[in-house]
């Protein structure tokens, strides 16, 4: 109820709670007004200092390009003059000051004197020649940054003498005047909310808190059992009903107690005229009430009972068990429960008893009282206990049979198992009907194999009525070895004739078996493929078997009688048939490899295993031994060893060998300090010939160099095929003077290079060939394998770069390029994790109507300390170390995201495609058709929206192959395209077998297709042949007009270059996008 102080308290809180929301709501008004109105004036700054600095920077341009410097500098100085402008500076690339409002500025570096100048943005203006303005938040001021030209060269389309007009505009002033109306106007507004406040307090406290005196008073009588309560209101109709409806509440807790008197008077009869035990007991265990029938079950007076609780008289072993059932039942899992348990009596006694208790809550849910039902269970429980006995001895006795014991009653649902069926048999018990018996315990027949039928079982035979004797079946074992027993059942029929069940017994036989068929196998043993000889304890022949005879020649008859002797080869001294014999009477038996002589004088190899046998006094009384023929194993094992270190193809050491003697010669270095050498031979454009002419050419090409070469080896050299068209040499450390020891390596080498100046005749055709070496010495260059073939290879590396058909050595410049490249491969690949690559997009424009119809999709890196690092720099570097294949899905994930995010749109996304560049290291990656068909439907990106660009030189790979995975792509839509046709092996006879949507000129061809006529001819057969296959073309490079003529001239479908746009960014490529395209010498 309410309180006086609380009725104040009420009368102040409403008008002081308006008061409040009332400024919250207006402050929230004003403060959004203060933010549109600075965000307008903003807006109008913004497009005046656009306006102003564009025509400065116009004005600037006009002058740089007449020559007229100062001409420009005046006018940097008269825009100067505007207060507001903080700065206003032109930077050149090298980042100094040329020209700037403040003369200390001139020839300064910019960050020495413009502290707020952004480095980064002034790198994007300069590569993407356009301005940029941004607003410093912090600092409340608006930079800006405009590209100017200093003058253009000949021949130039857009100038490389690019400068920045950057300046500074100063937000303050602009933001004291908005926020100056905004204070002015909150406090008028704050003024009318007090004034409303007042007068709502005055109405609260006499239309209102009066009322709510009156009715609390009311209320606190009928609470004190004052029922005769009468309240009438006038303020307001809706008091007046409040009242009338507190004397109705008054009247009916007055019926409702005399209601309740009568009830309890009648509970009360009840539960002292109950048949079983009843009572309630408080949450605590306390008795609330009980009737006399529990009293006589414990034998207690009803003055005893209360001085115990209810656990009191619960034996003290059941009383957990109940406190649990309680916690649930309290805990509002369970609503009651019933519990057999024993409780104490008096004089001791116990009695077993059944209760349900259940839990009566109130109306808020917490426990009020439990209801408990008891009922006196002893005789049962005693009867139960003494079944339980007897039925424990019966299953004691049963458990302790040998024999299986298993029961079924008369459904034939199994019973009992006994332990010895369970734990010997392998069976566990279920109590399954007959239809499952097989299913869960396969039984076979005697025979092992045969799975016998359900009504073959002895079990199911005597629910039948039949009796089973010592038949005979196998059972699958505990251990998964097979037990058979001998199986007899009966049916089981009590004295009135009825049918019970079935019994069926199981005898272990298996032991019995088993003895009986090591008797059979010991016949036939002695005529396995291994060759036996059984001899006496003086080593005389007693008898041999079948293979014996097929392996040394001698029949039975011929040797039996004889010492092993006549087997003897000679190959063996005395020393290793006294360890045999030092074996056997130590150990009981020898085996080994041991070279014997046939009839027929062949020496052959046999691995023997000689067992000596004793009687029961631990003498030897013979020798058994046993043994095959190693010839055709050994042979094998030579095989292996061959196919193992040698080149299959060219019969050469292969890279394990190679690797073998490095690393030995290594070793062996440390220690002699003699130099040795390790040369990296690669046959240049090898790869040129073999995918031309094919891998049979290819072959026989390197068989024929591995014969040249093994021409000029020595003894101590190694010449081994490292794979592929790499040969290595090996040379064994023969000098302490490196001078020396250089000098007969160069002879080499040169030797080397001399044997494949000759033209290699293959099926009639001479081939032309030469080779790079890289050449690395040890130890001092290197002394450990890795180490000295990874400098080997870097030596390589340089004499490709050096022009080819050269010759090598390693240096430390080599080395720290390698740091160099190490370092870029994992910049490289941080850069792909942290996504420090940004997407430019080259629109693809059709000339007929101007609209934007593809894109190719380009990829920067944006480094953090480098700046923006241009592809050139990194995508060659990727493709060698496969890099190539998580940047080139890099790109496409990310370049699907954003065609995802651009359909999403309303007004949707208008290029009909995008094209990609795939490597080939990329695209016969086993992972890259799958992950491309995860990207497409996590993105819902449809697979016509991409144009994968490969090249020529990744068809003529695997051409077969190839054109199996573009397939498998072009049922998802994905279109392809032949990227810088006509640079390398371009045949009409591929393209046909291609299925290919697009060709694209190399950017090389129309660089020069109005200078040199080859060019001319070269582009026009392109463009014939695109037009034969039905195929659309895609001029690349596009710079001039010129250019522009001719193409259309000759009816290329699309354009790409400079000439209409360079690669924009994909907010600016969706801006350029949205407008007709033209040149940027039209626009």
């Amino acid at each position: 109820m309410f309180t006086s102080a609380q009725l104040l308290s009420l009368r102040l809180v409403i008008p002081l709670f308006v008061m409040v929301l009332f400024g919250i709501l207006i402050t929230g008004i004003l403060l959004w007004n203060a933010r549109d109105a600075l965000d307008q004036k903003e807006a109008e700054v913004l497009g005046q200092v656009k306006r102003e600095i564009t025509l400065l920077q116009q004005k600037m341009s006009e002058a740089f390009v007449d020559g007229d410097w100062r001409e420009a500098e005046e006018f940097l100085v008269y825009f100067g003059i505007y207060p507001e402008f903080n700065s206003l500076a032109l930077i050149t690339p090298s980042k100094e000051i040329l020209y700037a409002t403040r003369f200390a500025w001139k020839d300064q570096l910019v960050m020495s004197v413009l502290p707020n100048f952004d480095i980064s943005q002034f790198a994007m203006v300069q590569l993407q020649y356009k301005p940029v303005y941004v607003k410093n938040e912090k600092k409340r001021l608006l930079q800006g940054y405009v590209p100017v030209e200093l003058g253009l060269r000949d021949h130039e389309l857009r100038s490389n003498h690019l400068a920045v007009l950057y300046v500074e505009y100063d937000l303050n002033q602009l933001h004291q005047e908005v926020w100056y109306n905004f204070w002015t106007h909150a406090v008028v507004l704050l003024l009318a909310g007090l004034l409303t406040a007042l007068a709502l307090l005055w109405g609260l406290s006499y239309w209102v808190i009066h009322p709510i005196r009156v009715l609390v008073e009311a209320a606190k009588r009928v609470g004190k059992g004052n029922y005769d309560v009468h309240v009438q209101l006038n303020e307001s109709r809706e008091f007046n009903k409040l009242g009338r409806t507190l004397n109705l509440l008054a009247h009916e807790v007055r019926r409702n107690m005399t209601e309740l008197a009568e009830r309890k008077v009648r509970f009360d009869d009840f539960l002292q005229s109950g048949l079983i035990g009843m009572a309630i007991i408080k949450p605590n265990m306390h008795w609330q009430e009980f009737n006399n029938r529990l009293c006589e079950i414990l034998h207690y007076q009803p003055e005893q009972m209360m001085e115990q609780d209810w656990f009191e008289l619960t034996h003290p072993d059941d009383r957990e068990t109940e406190r649990q059932l309680l916690r649930k039942v309290l805990a509002g899992e369970w609503e009651s429960y019933t519990l057999d348990k024993r409780m104490c009596c008096s004089g001791d006694e116990v009695v077993y008893v059944s209760v349900n208790t259940k839990c009566v809550r109130t109306l808020s849910g917490k426990p009020d009282y439990f209801v408990v039902f008891a009922q006196d269970i002893t005789e049962r429980k005693n009867s139960e206990i003494a079944l339980m006995e007897e039925q424990a001895l019966f299953n004691t006795i049963l458990d302790n049979i040998v024999d299986g014991i298993a029961v079924c009653n008369r459904e034939g649902i199994l019973t009992l198992f006994n332990k010895s069926l369970q734990n010997n048999y392998g069976l566990s018990f279920k109590r399954l009907p007959p239809e499952k018996w097989l299913e869960h315990y396969p039984v076979y027949q005697a025979d092992g194999k045969t799975p016998m039928e359900l009504s073959q079982l002895p079990l199911f035979r005597a629910l039948h009525g039949e009796q089973v004797n010592d038949l005979e079946m196998v059972f699958a074992g505990n251990s998964q070895q097979p037990i058979v027993v001998l199986a007899s059942s009966n049916p089981l029929i009590n004295a009135a004739g009825k049918k019970l069940g079935a019994v069926a017994s199981y005898h272990n036989i298996t032991q019995r078996v088993h003895a009986e068929s090591e008797m059979r196998l010991a016949a036939i043993a002695f005529e396995t493929h291994e060759a036996i000889m059984i001899t006496d304890h003086q080593h005389k022949i007693l008898r041999v078997n079948n293979a014996f005879t097929e392996i040394t020649g001698y029949d039975s008859e011929e040797v039996t009688g004889c010492s092993p002797n006549i087997l003897s080869s000679g190959q063996h001294d005395d020393q290793f048939f006294q360890t045999i014999d030092k074996s056997l009477a130590e150990q009981g038996y020898w085996e080994g490899e041991i070279w014997n002589r046939r009839k027929n004088r062949e020496i052959y190899p046999q691995w023997e295993t000689i067992t000596a046998v004793k009687n029961k006094y631990d003498q030897i009384t013979h020798y058994v031994s046993t043994f095959e023929d190693l010839t055709e194993r050994l042979k094998s094992e030579a095989e292996i060893q061959r196919l193992a270190f040698f080149d299959s193809l060219t019969g050469l050491p292969n890279r394990r060998y190679l690797n073998e003697q490095l690393q030995s010669e290594c070793l062996k270095s440390l220690s002699t300090r003699l130099v040795g050498a390790l040369l990296i031979v690669d046959l240049d454009h090898f790869k040129t010939i073999n995918d031309s002419r094919g891998h049979q050419i290819g072959d026989e090409l390197l068989k024929q160099v591995a014969e040249r070469l093994t021409l000029v080896m020595e003894e101590d050299h190694t010449l081994a095929r490292q794979g592929g068209d790499e040969f290595v040499i090996l040379l064994e450390g023969f000098s302490t003077d490196s001078d020396y020891a250089v000098q007969q390596v160069t002879e080499l080498a040169i030797g080397l290079l001399e044997q494949l100046h000759n033209p290699f005749i293959i099926e009639g055709e001479n081939f032309h060939i030469t080779g790079s070496i890289g050449i690395a010495t040890y130890p001092f260059t290197a002394d450990n394998p890795i180490d000295l073939m990874k400098r080997a290879d870097a030596a390589l590396h340089r004499a490709k770069e050096a022009g080819r058909n050269t010759i090598q050595f390693f240096s430390d410049d080599m080395q720290q390029e390698a740091d160099k490249r190490l370092q870029l491969h994992n910049e490289l690949r941080q850069a792909i994790k942290t996504e420090q690559l940004i997407l430019y997009f080259q629109p693809q424009v059709s000339v007929d109507n101007g609209h934007v119809v593809g894109a190719e999709v380009l990829v920067r890196w944006l480094h953090p300390e480098r700046g923006i690092v241009s592809p050139v720099d990194f995508i060659p570097y990727a493709e060698e170390t496969g890099l190539i294949y998580p940047l080139g899905m890099w790109v496409i994930r990310q370049m699907c995201q954003l065609v995802h995010f651009w359909q999403a749109e309303s007004t949707g996304c208008s290029v009909e495609h995008f094209s990609v560049n795939i490597s080939p290291y990329q695209f016969y990656h086993p992972d890259f058709i799958p992950e491309v068909i995860n990207i497409l439907e996590l993105t819902q990106v449809p697979g016509n929206c991409l144009m994968f660009e490969i090249t020529e030189g990744l068809v003529l790979d695997n051409l077969q192959d190839t054109v199996q995975k573009m397939e498998k792509l072009r049922e998802l839509g994905i279109r392809f395209s032949i990227d810088d046709f006509g640079t390398g092996y371009s045949s009409l006879s591929y393209l046909r077998k291609l299925p290919l949507d697009e060709l694209k000129v190399d950017k090389s061809f129309i660089d020069q297709v109005l200078h040199d006529n080859s060019n001319q001819v070269i582009v026009e057969t392109i463009i014939s042949m695109a037009r034969h296959l039905q195929l659309k073309i895609v001029a690349e490079g596009v710079e001039t007009s010129g250019q522009l003529a001719f193409l259309k001239e000759h009816q290329c479908d699309l354009y790409q270059g400079y000439y209409f746009s360079p690669p924009l960014p994909y907010a600016e490529f969706r801006q350029r996008c949205a407008k007709e395209i033209k040149p940027i010498d039209q626009e």
